[in-house]
């Protein structure tokens, strides 16, 4: 199941549990955010349509702003299932203080994968 949303004057296609990156986005107090302009929604393999009646993509701030140079991040490993990274020569992922190897994931330097409940890398799939 997934949708394509519109946000900030682009289009993403987001399934239950993605990270995505989303720029112009105001989060509420709690940081949740919501998602109106739903375009399309799946609800099976194969199958894609508009939505009926008012669809709505809600979600939760992980990570706001720039990161420069050196900056870490570091997020439980029960917390995020799909990650997608721009510049992707440029960033370690650490798994037990030891680097994963994005190159299986990387594609013209945007590496995208899964993380399992135990913090193992496996592809995305789209």
């Amino acid at each position: 199941m997934y949708a394509v949303i519109r946000a900030g004057g682009k289009q993403y296609r987001v399934a239950p549990g993605d990270v995505v990156r989303v720029e112009s986005v105001v989060p509420d107090g709690d940081g949740n955010v919501q998602f109106g302009d739903v375009l399309a929604i799946s609800g099976s393999e194969g199958q894609i349509g508009k939505p009926e009646s008012e669809a709505l993509v809600t979600g939760q701030v992980l990570e706001q702003g720039l990161l420069h140079g050196g900056d870490q991040r570091s997020y439980p490993t029960d917390t995020v299932s799909r990650v997608v990274l721009g510049d992707a020569s440029a960033v370690d992922v650490l798994r037990d203080g030891q680097a994963q190897d994005l190159t299986p994931f990387r594609r013209a330097n945007v590496a995208r994968f899964t993380v399992s409940s135990d913090g193992s890398l496996a592809p995305a799939v789209d």
